[in-house]
């Protein structure tokens, strides 16, 4: 059997099975799944489960030996990036905090009110252009808008959402 054994400085090497993915392919496959680093849970990290523990920004480090010959690689693990919307006060902060309903997050906004909306994720190009669009609900006029982002700090994309 083939494995692939992949490191993390804090985090066990693990070993997965490859699998050919068709006769006579000579093409071998296998995965590993992932869990987010949780320092409240350090039992995530043992060498026993069948997650790699990982943040994003890490690098994984892949190694392959096949005994005759060996092969390395590096990937590193993506943002899954993140929206956050509210109407911010004068001190900076949320006036409401966000809610969920579902999938989605609900924003409490009066009229004439201005919502911040930053986008974050450290996989973006800082000269990345965003839009994000952003509608009523429930509405009978179908009204949307499409708010154009800019970079405001390292990694998180700002624009303002006039009500």
């Amino acid at each position: 059997p083939f494995f692939f054994s992949k490191s993390r400085i804090d985090e066990p090497n693990k070993a997965v099975p490859l699998l050919e993915d068709g006769v006579n392919s000579g093409r071998f496959v296998g995965g590993m799944p992932t869990i987010a680093n949780d320092p409240l849970n350090p039992s995530n990290a043992l060498g026993s489960d069948p997650f790699m523990v990982v943040e994003t920004g890490n690098v994984l480090l892949i190694d392959y030996d096949a005994g005759s010959w060996s092969d390395s690689t590096a990937v590193t693990v993506a943002s899954a990036g993140a929206i956050r919307a509210c109407v911010v006060t004068a001190a900076g902060l949320c006036e409401n905090e966000p809610s969920l309903d579902g999938a989605y997050e609900v924003v409490l906004a009066m009229v004439g009110d201005s919502i911040t909306i930053n986008v974050t994720d450290v996989d973006l190009p800082l000269d990345a252009l965003l839009e994000v669009t952003a509608h009523a609900d429930p509405t009978s006029s179908g009204d949307m808008e499409v708010v154009v982002l800019q970079l405001a700090d390292s990694n998180v994309f700002s624009g303002v959402l006039r009500t």
